[in-house]
């Protein structure tokens, strides 16, 4: 209807070429599990060694014609370094290493004000260090969050004087 010409160019490589990257997080906090994955691109169908180190620990080593891989991986605070490697005989050889640096920040403190909050508690604890308590404490500034969970009211109006003045980070 348009009278419009569409053109496609099937183009391909003159010689075979792989790469490597790594996706993931590149800040997470400590002692939680986090996923990274492995792309490998060709330039047609081969199986490649590929080696994954993290912090010079190796992670991965495998021969694989797949064009993902998948690990997970937990970190103690600080920056750690993940370095993934191709092995093969292919056309630029630049692309073969990849690196990675992670930030790992300690857990952030959450308050949680409840007369039970057990099972509260099991929802903030992988991600958070958690404070459980039913006595409210004077100075908040420790906290990044406070939760309030299942406390009359009776028991909150007084405390909220508390928030009051408190400075957020930004």
């Amino acid at each position: 209807n348009l009278n419009s010409t569409v053109s496609a160019v099937n183009l391909k490589a003159k010689n075979y070429d792989a790469s490597v990257a790594v996706y993931g997080s590149e800040k997470t906090t400590s002692e939680v599990e986090n996923t990274f994955k492995v792309l490998i691109k060709k330039t047609e169908k081969r199986k490649v060694h590929v080696t994954v180190d993290v912090d010079g620990v190796n992670a991965i080593d495998t021969n694989t014609d797949n064009p993902e891989i998948s690990f997970v991986k937990t970190f103690d605070e600080g920056y750690h370094r993940i370095t993934a490697n191709i092995d093969g005989d292919d056309y630029f050889k630049n692309n073969n290493e990849f690196y990675k640096v992670v930030k790992v920040v300690p857990k952030p403190k959450v308050l949680i004000y409840s007369a039970s909050g057990i099972e509260i508690n099991k929802l903030f604890e992988p991600v958070y260090e958690t404070i459980l308590t039913s006595e409210f404490p004077r100075d908040l500034e420790a906290y990044a969050a406070v939760v309030i969970d299942n406390m009359p009211i009776s028991k909150i109006n007084d405390k909220t004087k508390a928030f009051q003045g408190i400075k957020i980070p930004v």
